[in-house]
């Protein structure tokens, strides 16, 4: 079962359609208030610069200007990073660098992470190839999967919450893994998570974030699936630009 074969129609396929209007929304108004607020940020991030460049500081006073400017300097690219994700826009098959779009995904989420007390452990090889697809699509099956496993997480202790995130060659192929430490999914319910409005959570989950994060693979030619040892793992061929 896919998205595309969803009934609007029946009160399942209404919710999800609903879901994904009210993100339509979010996504025009997030867009709307970005230049806004880059304005704002901007503005104080050129204030601490001439107050670093300028002021006779202590010691301590740089140090903390200097960790003000990190922290606007993060924001900046924090809302770029959204507003690239919630314009409209067509597909695009350009050659992408995985790894940065995993430290986009991996940013939007570090604050929520923290505050649930998850610890993060993000390894990637070196050298790793480019791949031709859609970026802003591979970042929002990246963020769909990490939802996914910070939710896993929301009745383990705060010791035993962990996301554990590894990319690497797999043949021609690029292999990116999203695990945590929560419970292991049964083998008998490894394929039934991938359909839309399927989950074990509260109200508030939807239930499509994974089968609109295969979705997104297989629209690339790759693959999601689940395994115990690994998470979720998305299998991305090379592919070629300007390719379906």
């Amino acid at each position: 079962m896919s998205l595309r074969h969803t009934d609007f129609s029946q009160p399942e396929g209404a919710e999800c359609l609903w879901n994904l209007c009210r993100q339509a929304l979010a996504g025009r108004c997030v867009s709307g208030v970005s230049h806004d607020l880059n304005n704002h940020l901007g503005a104080v991030l050129a204030f601490a610069e001439l107050l670093l460049l300028e002021g006779d500081l202590s010691p301590e006073a740089r140090e903390l200007v200097e960790s003000q400017i990190e922290a606007v300097s993060r924001g900046i690219r924090l809302v770029a990073n959204l507003t690239k994700v919630a314009r409209p826009r067509r597909a695009q098959n350009d050659m992408t660098d995985l790894r940065a779009v995993t430290e986009n995904a991996l940013a939007l989420r570090e604050y929520a992470q923290r505050s649930q007390k998850i610890a993060l452990d993000w390894r990637h090889e070196d050298g790793l190839p480019n791949l031709c697809g859609d970026a802003p699509q591979l970042q929002v099956a990246l963020v769909c999967l990490l939802l996914n496993a910070e939710e896993a997480l929301e009745g383990e202790a705060p010791g035993n919450r962990r996301i554990r995130v590894r990319l690497a060659p797999d043949g021609e192929a690029l292999r990116l893994s999203v695990w945590n430490s929560g419970p292991v999914i049964p083998a008998e319910a490894r394929e039934a998570v991938f359909a839309p409005f399927t989950t074990a959570k509260d109200g508030h989950h939807a239930g499509c974030g994974l089968a609109l994060a295969r979705h997104i693979a297989e629209s690339h030619g790759g693959t999601l699936a689940y395994t115990p040892e690994e998470g979720f793992v998305l299998l991305l061929p090379p592919g070629e630009p300007g390719g379906e």
